[in-house]
């Protein structure tokens, strides 16, 4: 049957060798851009983040540029010139720089904010709205049904949920609203000789941390009576 369906696939694409060429360009172009985002972004960011510290911009300000960047680059998804569609992904790419580029700053100037990050969650909303909107005018443009602007408001109600999920999960520590994830499980000799169970919550706080915390029990030698374990989570740890 897995034969059949590759012997399918590879008639199929030589029966149409310029979709199946312009599809495969498509997938490749679509790869280089995800690699461009995350390699060149990031380092973009931290460029920038370096030139906007030594005017003494504010992290806002970062974010307000950036995402009206990437608003302008949705609009040149609308034409049909492959050049302005270059070009908008361009602009794209300078935008998630910037977005990078925002929260690093807010790091390094200790200025976040609440309101910092509102502004930085509503330009990205704001972003792939402007996305959606223009592709959608562009597939009218060109005759598609009415129909579409379901498929565009759609679009925009999936990205947004998405997006404030990943925000409230982003921002559990923030919180205090953290999921127990990592547990120690003692044997039925070691259960009664437990002193003592705590979590490291601090070292959560750290900058590029993992989503864990470090978790440890005292156990008593044996000679001692066990004292009552402490439910207690450690809020405080020194940075070493």
């Amino acid at each position: 049957m897995f034969r059949d369906l590759l012997d399918e696939a590879y008639g199929a694409m030589r029966h149409n060798r310029r979709r199946a060429t312009l599809t495969m360009l498509g997938m490749a172009w679509g790869i280089a851009t995800v690699v461009l985002l995350l390699a060149y972004g990031s380092g973009f960011g931290r460029a920038i983040n370096t030139i906007f510290a030594s005017f003494g911009a504010t992290p806002t300000t970062v974010s307000v540029i950036g995402g009206f960047c990437g608003i302008i680059a949705g609009h040149f998804y609308y034409y049909r010139d492959l050049r302005l569609n270059i070009f908008g992904m361009l602009l794209h790419i300078v935008a998630n720089a910037f977005d990078n580029a925002d929260g690093q700053l807010a790091r390094l100037l200790n200025q976040k904010s609440r309101t910092g990050r509102v502004i930085d969650s509503l330009f990205d909303h704001l972003i792939f709205l402007s996305i959606y909107v223009h592709l959608g005018l562009r597939c009218l443009a060109e005759g598609a049904s009415p129909s579409i602007a379901l498929l565009v408001l759609a679009s925009g109600l999936s990205h947004a949920a998405q997006g404030a999920a990943a925000d409230y999960f982003r921002n559990a520590y923030g919180r205090n609203a953290g999921l127990r994830i990592d547990h120690l499980l003692l044997s039925p000799a070691l259960a009664g000789r437990l002193t003592n169970a705590q979590v490291d919550v601090a070292v959560r706080g750290w900058e590029k941390t993992s989503d864990h915390a470090p978790v440890w029990v005292e156990l008593s030698d044996g000679r001692k009576p066990p004292r009552r374990a402490n439910p207690r989570r450690r809020e405080s740890l020194g940075r070493p």
